[in-house]
C-alpha cells in the first residue's frame, strides 16, 4: 500500500507526458520485484 501511496503522489506531482512514461517504466520494475 506505502507504494502505491508514492505512486500517487508521483502521479500528482509529475503531470508531463515524460512523467507518466518514467512511472510507468517504475511501475513495471516495482511489478516484477513484487513478482520475485
Amino acid at each position: 500500500m506505502d507504494k502505491l501511496v508514492k505512486i500517487a503522489k508521483l502521479f500528482s506531482e509529475l503531470s508531463s507526458e515524460d512523467s507518466k512514461k518514467y512511472i510507468m517504466v517504475r511501475l513495471e520494475m516495482l511489478g516484477e520485484v513484487d513478482g520475485n
